[in-house]
């Protein structure tokens, strides 16, 4: 289901200008796919099941729709796309400077492995690296509650899963 989330959401993104509701339809679907508190911010690194989340992937697919611009058979699509990247008061502009500076790469000359490479590497503060493992356990240990039906058990993981997310 995320999957198919991500890839529709993406579609529409490389048609319409990015906007923050849509990254934030993605990582809302993973928080209530896994029934965690909104306000945790351990989507890409745990709850996404090794997807990158749809920003960093949307990023990365805007690096390959500028090149095949570039490469378009209409000489005014690549004229156009040529100067609307090097302006930032376009949407084109601001994008590629949004790349070259969350990555360091260039997003025209870059391959798209050492993109995505530079993009899906998380950082997790240190004091919150044991949160991960811990909150690992719990999802498991709430799946095989609710799997038995034991309806205590999952309410006490739950409360111990949403104050681990959110302190």
């Amino acid at each position: 289901m995320l999957g198919v989330t991500m890839a529709a959401c993406c579609e529409i993104l490389l048609i319409v200008s990015w906007t923050l509701s849509y990254f934030n339809g993605w990582s809302t679907c993973v928080k209530l796919a896994w029934r965690v508190p909104r306000a945790t911010y351990f989507v890409d690194k745990l709850l996404g099941c090794g997807q990158c989340s749809l920003h960093m992937d949307t990023l990365a697919r805007y690096s390959k729709f500028v090149r095949g611009l570039m490469v378009s058979p209409s000489m005014e699509v690549a004229v156009m796309c040529g100067v609307a990247k090097r302006d930032i008061r376009t949407v084109t502009g601001t994008n590629v400077v949004l790349l070259r500076q969350t990555t360091g790469l260039d997003p025209v000359t870059a391959s798209l492995r050492k993109l995505r490479d530079k993009l899906s590497g998380e950082i997790v503060p240190d004091l919150d690296e044991w949160r991960m493992d811990y909150l690992a356990r719990l999802l498991t240990e709430r799946g095989e509650a609710y799997y038995v039906t034991d309806n205590e058990e999952v309410a006490r993981l739950s409360y111990l899963i949403d104050s681990i997310c959110i302190n």
